[in-house]
C-alpha cells in the first residue's frame, strides 16, 4: 500500500478546521507559525500577548493572508484575572473555545538570575500561567458540553542548562 504525497498541498486543502482558538503567546516566531496554521484550517484565533501592540499587528497581518478571524488581546499569564477574562472573551466573540494552546513562557538570559524576585515571576508565567490555562480553558470546554484540546508548548531548555557558568546538577536515579 503507498501513501500519497500530500507535501504540495496546502493546510486548508488537507485539514478543515470550524473551532475557536486561544493562544497565549509571543506574537512572534513559533506563535505566530501556530497562528497562521490554525487560521489557513479555518480556526478562529483570539492571540493573546502581554504585547497589545505585537498581538495587533500580528492578529491584521494573519487576518489578512489567511482570510480568517484572527482577534489580538493583552494577556498576562502571570494573572490569573487575566487569564479568565481572556478565556470568557474567546467564548464571548466566537461562541465557543474548542482549542487552548498555552506557548507563553520566560526562560532567563542572565546569571544574575535568583530568587526571590525573578524565579517567581518565572514561575508564576511557566507554571501557573499554564496550569490556570488549562483550567479555565477546561471549565469552558466542559460548561459547553463538547470536548476539546489543550496543548501545552515546552522547551529543551528544562532539561538542559545553555547559560555559561552553569552545570546540571545530575539526575536521581530512578532506580
Amino acid at each position: 500500500m503507498s501513501i500519497a504525497d500530500v507535501s504540495g498541498k496546502s493546510i486548508a486543502e488537507l485539514v478543515s478546521l470550524k473551532a475557536a482558538a486561544l493562544l497565549s503567546l509571543r506574537g512572534n516566531r513559533l506563535g505566530k507559525a501556530m497562528v497562521r496554521r490554525l487560521a489557513e484550517a479555518g480556526a478562529a484565533v483570539l492571540i493573546g500577548d502581554i504585547d497589545y501592540e505585537l498581538a495587533q499587528a500580528t492578529a491584521a497581518e494573519l487576518s489578512r493572508s489567511c482570510g480568517a478571524t484572527v482577534l489580538p488581546t493583552r494577556l498576562d499569564v502571570a494573572d490569573s484575572a487575566s487569564i479568565i477574562a481572556t478565556a470568557d472573551l474567546a467564548v464571548e466573540k466566537f461562541g465557543s473555545l474548542d482549542i487552548w494552546v498555552n506557548n507563553a513562557a520566560l526562560y532567563p538570559a542572565s546569571r544574575s538570575w535568583r530568587p526571590p524576585t525573578t524565579s517567581g515571576y518565572v514561575m508564576a508565567v511557566n507554571l501557573r500561567g499554564m496550569f490556570v490555562g488549562s483550567r479555565e480553558a477546561a471549565r469552558r470546554m466542559i460548561a459547553a458540553g463538547h470536548g476539546g484540546v489543550i496543548i501545552n508548548v515546552s522547551s529543551q531548555a528544562g532539561f538542559r542548562v545553555s547559560l555559561p557558568g552553569w552545570r546540571l546538577m545530575s539526575r536521581p536515579s530512578m532506580a
